[in-house]
């Protein structure tokens, strides 16, 4: 009986040494080849208000993850919670790197409210401003009450305000450097207030027919880096006036 148990654990031992040997072996090439199958580095490209250490922060795949846990849509969705960050995609360069591509939002204005925050080109509040980057158009005009009152206002203001500075710019009229502000009040509509001390108002809506208007005086010699108010609210004139202690 001792023999037989004997010969039959020899038999499973003989059996298990070549299983053993191959485990041993892949054992030895994944401690090889580790490298290639962990993150190693992850790098950031296109990134200048977002820096990449915030970025790294946010995206959370330390060195050593292992490749098969990467999702490039969860990299670029946590890299896109970054206020700077508009999208996002990443993907995998062999062996080991990981890249994620960023494309910033534009500031294009400020908004002041119970602060000053960035307007993005879409119109889109999306971060408190900093101190030392301040140099944007402001629209005011804004409040904690109107959003309380009317909560789809301020959103139609700084689509409004945006797509003016924005056909201002375009058409050559005034470049965005040489506006201090665009008030918005629910009576006059926009006024644009130039850094050289000019006013232009533009009234509620119908911007794209007042921009042709200003076009034309712009043409017949009116000088935007004068000091005038000019109204582009009446349906049939612009009027077009000095500014009190105007050399005009």
């Amino acid at each position: 009986m001792n023999t037989f148990l004997s010969q039959r654990s020899s038999r499973w031992v003989r059996a298990l040494i070549p299983g053993a040997a191959v485990l041993s072996g892949l054992v030895l090439l994944a401690a090889q080849f580790r490298g290639d199958l962990v993150v190693q580095a992850v790098r950031f490209e296109g990134n200048q208000r977002a820096s990449s250490a915030s970025l790294r922060h946010l995206v959370d795949l330390p060195a050593g993850t292992w490749l098969w846990s990467f999702s490039s849509d969860r990299v670029a969705r946590k890299a896109e919670q970054h206020p700077w960050v508009e999208r996002a995609e990443a993907h995998m360069v062999w062996p080991g790197e990981v890249v994620v591509t960023v494309e910033e939002r534009q500031a294009v204005a400020l908004v002041l409210y119970d602060g000053l925050y960035y307007v993005d080109d879409d119109g889109q509040v999306f971060l408190k401003a900093r101190n030392e980057s301040l140099d944007f158009p402001v629209i005011t005009g804004l409040s904690p009450d109107m959003e309380r009152l009317h909560p789809e206002l301020p959103p139609l203001v700084l689509g409004r305000a945006v797509r003016l500075l924005d056909a201002l710019a375009r058409l050559g009229l005034v470049a965005q450097e040489q506006v201090s502000e665009v008030q918005y009040d629910d009576v006059l509509g926009f006024t644009v207030i130039l850094s050289r001390g000019g006013r232009v108002i533009f009234g509620l809506d119908d911007h794209e027919r007042q921009l042709r208007r200003l076009e034309r005086l712009v043409a017949s010699g009116v000088n935007l880096g004068a000091p005038l108010l000019i109204d582009l609210g009446p349906q049939r004139v612009a009027v077009v006036t000095p500014l009190i202690g105007s050399d005009s």
